[in-house]
């Protein structure tokens, strides 16, 4: 009790499309869902989306085109998009556990909108930068 950390999904998200999802979750397998359930479940959604703005036709480039140009107003993390290539856009939350009810939760301590994969760096710099690896960036303590 008392971690603290960062997520993209949180189950005490206070939204009526969170609280869909955690009914049909724990109707259906019995579990309160996490980030692995909820990533299937928005992928499906985004897919929805997709096939709606195609007319349910299913070609490479078409649907691919629609994807990226959909988003959803109001899923179980909050509004979400993709980015230009092709990565969510949303919610993070900063949460701590706790014990409540006698289960372990999570609370939401603050909430970060729009968090892309970039967070506030600009999207060309940050692809410019070498790609961190055992070489890089290099160790201080192995210079004399």
């Amino acid at each position: 009790m008392g971690i603290v950390a960062a997520e993209t999904y949180s189950s005490t998200y206070d939204s009526a499309s969170n609280q869909r999802f955690i009914a049909g979750m724990r109707r259906d397998y019995q579990v309160d869902p996490g980030l692995y359930s909820l990533a299937t479940y928005l992928g499906c959604q985004l897919l929805a989306a997709a096939l709606d703005q195609t007319g349910g036709r299913t070609d490479k480039a078409a649907l691919i085109k629609a994807l990226r140009a959909s988003s959803l107003a109001d899923s179980p993390r909050g509004p979400l998009r993709l980015d230009d290539y092709g990565n969510a856009v949303g919610n993070s939350f900063i949460r701590r556990i706790e014990m409540k009810d006698g289960k372990l939760v999570d609370t939401i301590v603050k909430t970060y909108p729009a968090v892309s994969q970039f967070w506030t760096y600009d999207p060309q710099w940050f692809l410019a930068q070498p790609v961190y690896s055992r070489d890089y960036p290099p160790a201080k303590n192995l210079e004399p």
